[in-house]
């Protein structure tokens, strides 16, 4: 619709569900990525959520704003 990934956390109205799944997957990332840090766990070894990731990150998701 918009042409791009970026879909801010807070949104509105119709876009409302889709802010609180972009939300969740931001969450989810960090949550993954510190635990990689803290346990030395390779991103390998959790793959479904790695591809998940993968995935989302090849289309121009950014977890990360700002």
């Amino acid at each position: 619709m918009y042409g791009h990934v970026n879909v801010p956390t807070i949104s509105k109205g119709e876009f409302r569900p889709l802010g609180r799944w972009v939300s969740a997957q931001r969450k989810e990332y960090k949550k993954f990525c510190s635990n990689c840090e803290e346990t030395g766990e390779s991103a390998g070894a959790r793959g479904k959520l790695f591809g998940r990731f993968q995935r989302l990150k090849n289309i121009g998701f950014q977890f990360v704003m700002g």
